[in-house]
């Protein structure tokens, strides 16, 4: 079986694909791909065309909730280690990514303020399904309820070039992509016998094979449960191959705006949008600072020249779906932006007490042009 959730962030349903790739809510058998329901996967049964058919294209959110160790294995790929600079370790590194992090596959990734090396990592996932505590591991299959495709993305400064683990250059918001689905173990026959790629932008960058794992899932699993009892909805990220951008020549990193493709043998292909999130704020903090001082001023503009000052028109109209309706705040004002056009935008500028402040002309078209001039 292929489970999935989909829905609004924090709102996912439980669902399942057909044999012809159509989504179908599973809500009426299952609550959620969670909890105790990833221990009894292996007596689910369930006909999929039986099911109600999901209209539409729903988010896609992260295949498995209510994650409570989300694990991660370092350096576990020899050739991987080579491209670092780094041994092969002796035995598995092992690190933690803040759950915070988890999102659903298609969601985009927030690259932090500060951040300059954020880079991708294609890994495939291991789904904890029964409580596993010093099992050995002949018996540490039976603990996996089934396996998916993560992102490991990571900032390498804040990874690398700072004091203290792993962790803060892993751990930030949206860097925990994970799905589009569970695959079951019934369909995953050896874990060790799958490959799996990634691309940037028409780059093909990584392109590997579980079979070249220094610790395979079994072991890992076992390894891992000798230190603390693995729950249902634990997540083992179980490393990357090659082809990271730090491992480049000269080294490469993802830029606002850059589409990536990942896939781990037949678990589908996803894609990642990426924003720059401290330029954004930074700009935001910009329009009020023109607002607040009678200038007229279109959020959205402003958003959009952050992401591509190049093209600003485009990027425009590609965000505005998603800004439906955006608020910046401060203790002096609030900027709403209701709409956006090809030649602009319109603001308005409201106090604490939702009074009409600043200059009365906020609320008129802004000219695209005008406003290149006043955020150069």
């Amino acid at each position: 079986m292929k489970l999935l959730r989909y829905g609004p962030r924090g709102a996912e349903r439980p669902g399942i694909l057909d044999n012809q790739g159509r989504l179908r809510d599973l809500s009426g058998v299952i609550p959620d791909v969670a909890g105790e329901v990833l221990t009894r996967l292996d007596t689910l049964t369930v006909n999929p065309d039986d099911l109600p058919l999901v209209e539409g294209s729903p988010r896609i959110g992260p295949c498995v909730g209510g994650t409570g160790k989300f694990i991660c294995i370092g350096l576990n790929y020899s050739d991987h280690a080579a491209e670092t600079g780094a041994k092969v370790p002796s035995e598995p590194i092992i690190f933690m990514k803040a759950t915070s992090a988890i999102c659903g596959p298609n969601d985009p990734i927030l690259i932090p303020r500060g951040s300059q090396k954020t880079d991708w990592e294609v890994e495939l996932g291991v789904v904890i399904g029964k409580p596993a505590k010093y099992v050995t591991e002949a018996e540490a299959l039976t603990h996996v309820a089934g396996y998916c495709v993560i992102n490991d993305v990571s900032e390498r400064a804040f990874q690398m070039e700072r004091q203290g683990q792993w962790t803060k250059g892993k751990s930030c918001d949206n860097f925990g992509q994970t799905g589009p689905w569970l695959v079951t173990k019934d369909e995953v026959p050896d874990p060790q016998n799958l490959s799996m790629w990634l691309k940037v932008g028409d780059q093909m960058v990584q392109n590997g094979s579980t079979r070249t794992m220094v610790y395979g899932v079994a072991f890992l699993v076992s390894y891992l449960s000798q230190f603390f009892t693995l729950h249902p909805g634990d997540i083992i990220s179980t490393g990357t191959p090659p082809g990271v951008g730090h491992g480049m020549k000269p080294p490469r990193y993802l830029k606002a705006g850059e589409e990536r493709f990942r896939e781990v043998s037949a678990f589908d292909l996803v894609r990642h949008e990426f924003r720059r999130l401290l330029e954004l704020w930074l700009v935001f903090d910009r329009a009020l600072y023109l607002v607040e001082r009678g200038y007229r001023v279109g959020v959205a503009e402003f958003c959009a020249r952050a992401i591509t000052p190049r093209n600003l028109l485009i990027q425009l109209k590609r965000i505005i779906g998603q800004l439906l309706r955006l608020f910046v705040c401060n203790d002096k004002a609030v900027v709403a932006v209701h709409h956006h056009t090809e030649g602009g935008g319109h603001a308005r500028v409201i106090g604490p007490r939702k009074r009409h402040v600043a200059h009365p002309r906020t609320a008129e078209r802004v000219d695209s042009d005008w406003l290149r001039q006043v955020a150069a």
